[in-house]
């Protein structure tokens, strides 16, 4: 295996445009405009696959922390760099490109590398244990928002040019509050081949209580004999680009993106401090915390709030007496994350579940661990906010 690259110089065996040979890029939005114009053209032919995220680490911190491997800078590009490792020990060059943004901490790995065997086994896996870093954060209820926007056709759209999903893969867990019309706590998994399978993503939801896993989007130009945009997305980050405009699909994505930064900013927004209690020597954690919102439903529930806690068990974040009263909703816990060896408390009621870090244990990853129980188990279309936007 090894990943593209981008040539510096002219290669004795091929003809780049001149303005594909690039020694330098000022910063992710050029380095993106750049794929976009040559990485189908001349650079590959095989899928390109995007994993974005977000990380309170700098560029060379996070070369450094990233996973559990050896990973070094291969090649620099000014703000782009080539990052790799030996993964056979046959000095082989398997790895990506990374690119981020220094403002907001958004960042994209991109490689031609094989999706199973490697995006998921070594990049996804490598992102999960990185100190202060997330990836794309794309919930089952949003990916499916994203797919019924952008197959609505308008009434200036001719028929054929109408966007399409031909496949589907779609994922119930064991004990889900999802509703559905067979509710059981078995899991479930529905694979679905078919032009129609964006109109299948809601009924199947409502029927099975299955929830979209990864979908293939098709971009259709009556004009011309192929689709112009071919891109899949799944809950695991990864958007894979087939065919078609890099550019073009990240601005079709646009919403779960910013909805990764708008986690990210919620977080960013907590201040913790450590104050001392009078007439003592002992110093206790103070926090504002970060809200997590019922979205378009009314209220948490506490069976919903019970299994979201019961989940994140199984993930390593491990509830300390827990205690749940009803009639009001009321709930309290501290969270004790075993691979970080960091504490966390959760404080909330029907309205907001809020997460406060503790002074020197803050972690990111802690807040869309949370996120993503409570989408999972009890309220897909939760959503997030800072203390400060919802003045709580």
């Amino acid at each position: 295996m090894a990943v593209f690259e981008v040539p510096k110089e002219q290669p004795e065996d091929e003809t780049y445009p001149d303005e594909a040979i690039r020694s330098s890029f000022d910063d992710i939005e050029e380095f993106n405009e750049y794929l976009t114009s040559y990485y189908f053209r001349n650079i590959d032919s095989a899928d390109l696959h995007l994993v974005p995220g977000v990380t309170q680490l700098s560029s060379d911190e996070f070369v450094e922390k990233l996973g559990r491997r050896e990973w070094h800078i291969d090649e620099e590009y000014g703000s782009v760099k080539r990052i790799s490792h030996d993964p056979y020990g046959e000095g082989g060059h398997a790895g990506a490109y990374f690119a981020r943004d220094d403002d907001s901490g958004y960042f994209i790995l991109y490689t031609n590398e094989p999706k199973r065997k490697y995006v998921d086994k070594v990049i996804i896996s490598d992102l999960r244990v990185t100190y202060q870093t997330n990836r794309l954060h794309a919930p089952a209820y949003r990916i499916e928002d994203l797919v019924n926007d952008l197959t609505t056709a308008d009434d200036d759209t001719p028929p054929a040019d109408v966007p399409y999903a031909d496949q589907v893969h779609l994922k119930r867990s064991e004990r889900s509050e999802i509703k559905s019309q067979r509710d059981t706590d078995n899991k479930r998994t529905i694979s679905y081949w078919g032009d129609d399978a964006a109109s299948i993503v809601t009924e199947f939801r409502r029927e099975f209580g299955v929830l979209v896993d990864s979908i293939k989007l098709r971009f259709p130009d009556s004009t011309t004999p192929t689709d112009q945009l071919v891109f899949k997305i799944g809950r695991s980050g990864v958007l894979k680009l087939i065919r078609g405009d890099l550019n073009d699909m990240l601005e079709k994505v646009n919403p779960i993106i910013e909805q990764t930064l708008d986690v990210k900013r919620a977080y960013d927004d907590t201040e913790t401090d450590r104050i001392e209690l009078a007439g003592t020597d002992t110093e206790i954690s103070q926090s504002s915390p970060a809200l997590i919102t019922p979205g378009d439903e009314d209220r948490f529930t506490k069976d919903g709030i019970q299994a979201s806690l019961d989940a994140l068990g199984s993930k390593s974040f491990i509830p300390i007496d827990t205690y749940i009263e009803t009639d009001p909703l009321y709930y309290n816990t501290t969270i004790y994350h075993v691979g970080k060896r960091i504490y966390f408390d959760i404080r909330g009621d029907g309205g907001a579940l809020r997460i406060f870090p503790r002074a020197g244990e803050e972690e990111l990853k802690t807040f869309f661990g949370v996120l993503e129980a409570v989408q999972k188990n009890a309220i897909s279309s939760a959503e997030t906010h800072s203390v400060t936007e919802v003045g709580q």
